[in-house]
């Protein structure tokens, strides 16, 4: 899966599920110019946001792997441990973002539900998503997300602090 894959998937989902801008309900906001911040690692692009204080995701480029196959880094730049990685590849990306989503969803009141955004449209994005794309619940998302750091952040070029 490529990025522009995943911007064609958010317009077919648009169509079908009558939002305007489905990835949205799950905190991903695709965007082609993100300016990163000094902790985005350089040999990464940025391809999203979640539009809260600069998080952003991007694609980190290894040697050795395809763009398409490229590990998902979060990137927290008001964070001290600014850097996690989100999925070894976009498609393990959507998984998991799916599933913080929809615990987020479950373990919260819908009085804290953000205007606008109602739990009922990002759970209808997460069941569509799984759908169309095939993506798997993952529980176990939380130890993943720690493996693949641990895998990934010595791989990342870092600027000077």
């Amino acid at each position: 899966m490529q990025v522009s894959d995943l911007k064609h998937t958010n317009t077919h989902l648009a169509s079908i599920l009558g939002i305007d801008d489905p990835l949205d309900e799950i905190g991903i906001h695709l965007s082609s110019v993100q300016e990163p911040y000094p902790a985005t690692p350089r040999n990464a692009t940025v391809f999203a946001s979640s539009g809260v204080d600069g998080v952003h995701y991007v694609l980190l480029h290894l040697p050795e792997r395809r763009v398409e196959d490229a590990p998902v880094i979060e990137v927290s730049p008001m964070d001290a441990d600014a850097r996690h990685c989100v999925g070894d590849n976009l498609h393990e990306f959507l998984e998991i973002m799916c599933q913080r989503h929809e615990e987020f969803i479950h373990h919260t009141s819908p009085r804290s539900t953000p205007p606008g955004a109602e739990p009922h449209d990002a759970l209808r994005v997460i069941a569509a998503l799984r759908t169309h794309l095939n993506l798997a619940p993952r529980p176990d998302h939380e130890p993943r997300c720690k493996a693949l750091t641990a895998l990934h952040l010595p791989r990342m070029q870092l600027n000077p602090e």
